[in-house]
């Protein structure tokens, strides 16, 4: 119980809130992935285009952003070569994929 309300102490004092912001936009997704991409000298490495591909993919599967998004998203990520470790977070270990 002294913990809960410890936490809750620091997140009043820190001003945050249960539900952290609003859902996220297709239009903040791409501005921060085109920030991703100069940051990267115009192409995402293949590390953080996992990150990415992992975060979106949490995003669509908890519904907070539409199907028609992820895809659009998806589309501003290279091609991840090799086997894609998130496929098989999301669709099981013993899907054949």
């Amino acid at each position: 119980m002294a913990v809960t309300t410890a936490r809750r102490d620091v997140d009043i004092k820190l001003g945050l809130k249960k539900n952290m912001r609003e859902l996220p936009t297709l239009g903040e997704l791409l501005d921060r992935l085109k920030q991703a991409e100069d940051y990267y000298g115009g192409a995402i490495p293949r590390d953080a285009a996992l990150a990415w591909s992992g975060y979106i993919g949490a995003l669509l599967e908890w519904g907070l952003i539409s199907v028609h998004d992820h895809q659009i998203a998806a589309e501003h990520l290279p091609e991840i070569e090799g086997e894609n470790p998130i496929i098989r977070i999301f669709l099981g270990y013993n899907a054949n994929v």
